[in-house]
């Protein structure tokens, strides 16, 4: 199936959003967004040809854990966002077009790269030990490292509430979070062929029931070293992980418990120019996206939807007065749309509620 059409499929059979949308307006994405409406599902029809003499029983709805929704998170590594568009990236532009975003987010403020970042999104916290951090300074595979002080994650706070997670990850590195929080916790898949990848977290959210998936697209990344970031050669990386996250959709619309349940999250650790991505103070690499979408979530822009986050511009702010969001914000944000409390320790972005129509 072309993207093209795999679009026009998403927007007509895909309910997390709770919208109607014409086909018209999801074979043809625009650089604006549609308007949209929230709607209740179907009411059930009751006949009888007596008139009841009596109340009937009444029974307990069971409470639903995490509010009966579950959490795909995926970070598209080096994902610079002035590469998106509807025709390279229609998938992850079909999300920004009917979920709560941005294209201005930022990178943990300390460091750019992979590692800090990526642990940081699962702490919900800054680098540096000093900024109240997770303290991974470095972006290799240490044999045996573990996070720091193993502080709190999503992985264990989600553990804690009787729920389970899962990493699919194209770098072996990633597996510094199974040796931290454990394998029953917070267990790990490593692939770096990405359609492989595919299959695995296509399989697994399918046929296991977890309540925070998080999958790591690395292609774009390693393209971006080797040919340079916004190159003919990363453009089409890009496209690969658009069509990923395209089948991780597919996947969700295909199955209707996974169709009311299930609230994407899509981030990147880091943009990136010329080669590199490592100077912390360069736009090009700090400047990152943030969408969220997903049944009941409202179709606005993040920061006109959230008074307590302030859109940067091109700043780059530290830790301190109103912030704007953050990768870091993932481990939080998850935990809020799983009905939890923020991650205990996790300050990124602590006070920011996901704006929501009737998410439960």
């Amino acid at each position: 199936m072309s993207p093209r059409a795999a679009a026009v499929a998403l927007a007509l059979g895909l309910g997390l959003a709770g919208l109607t949308a014409c086909a018209d307006e999801a074979a043809s994405p625009s650089t604006s967004s549609p308007a949209t409406s929230s709607t209740g599902g179907p009411s059930a029809a009751t006949s009888s040809t007596e008139p009841s003499t009596s109340a009937p029983p009444t029974t307990p709805k069971p409470e639903k854990p995490f509010g009966g929704r579950r959490v795909l998170a995926i970070s598209v590594d080096g994902l610079n966002p002035t590469a998106l568009s509807p025709d390279l990236t229609p998938h992850i532009w079909w999300l920004f077009e009917r979920g709560l975003g941005t294209v201005n987010a930022r990178s943990e403020f300390e460091k750019t790269v992979t590692l800090p970042n990526h642990v940081g999104m699962v702490t919900g916290r800054p680098v540096l030990a000093e900024n109240g951090g997770h303290g991974v300074m470095w972006n290799s595979d240490r044999a045996g490292a573990t996070v720091p002080s193993a502080p709190e994650s999503i992985f264990t706070w989600v553990s804690q509430h009787g729920g389970t997670g899962i990493t699919f990850s194209g770098k072996s590195k990633f597996t510094i979070f199974q040796r931290t929080w454990g394998a029953e916790v917070a267990p790990v898949v490593i692939e770096p062929d990405l359609d492989r990848l595919a299959d695995a977290a296509v399989n697994d959210l399918t046929e296991n029931a977890r309540t925070f998936t998080f999958v790591h697209l690395a292609e774009p990344d390693h393209t971006g070293h080797a040919k340079g970031w916004l190159t003919p050669a990363y453009r089409r990386a890009l496209a690969h992980a658009d069509a990923v996250v395209g089948r991780l959709l597919d996947a969700v619309d295909a199955d209707r418990r996974l169709r009311r349940s299930v609230v994407v999250v899509l981030t990147a650790d880091h943009g990136g120019s010329g080669r590199r991505h490592g100077g912390a103070t360069e736009p090009a690499n700090y400047t990152i996206p943030f969408v969220i979408f997903g049944r009941g979530i409202a179709h606005e822009d993040l920061y006109a939807a959230s008074p307590e986050l302030s859109d940067p511009g091109r700043s780059r702010p530290d830790y301190s007065g109103v912030q704007p969001v953050r990768n870091c914000a993932l481990a939080n944000v998850s935990a809020d749309i799983l009905d939890l409390d923020p991650v205990p320790g996790a300050g990124c972005n602590a006070d920011f509620a996901v704006a929501s129509e009737g998410l439960n």
